[in-house]
């Protein structure tokens, strides 16, 4: 019922497992266009700017590249 945007993300590994690599994430912010990737665990978007996260791009390097696909869904209203 707020009508409330997303202006930010932090994605997480569950745990580490025994392959090389890691996760990195992109985001759109309106005004801003795409700000390049980040490693996991940093936050992609702005906070406090009243700016939308308007598209992510998710990335696995390395090993995690080769062995694993990233799947996500997301709800929009």
């Amino acid at each position: 019922g707020k009508s409330q945007q997303l202006e930010a993300m932090r994605l997480q590994l569950a745990k580490t497992n025994a392959f090389s690599g890691t996760v990195r994430v992109n985001g759109y912010v309106r005004n801003n266009g795409w700000l390049g990737f980040k490693d996991v665990n940093n936050i992609v978007g702005t906070t406090g700017r009243n700016l939308p996260l308007q598209a992510i791009q998710i990335q696995l390097t390395d090993e995690l590249n080769k062995y694993y696909d990233v799947y996500y869904r997301v709800h929009v209203s």
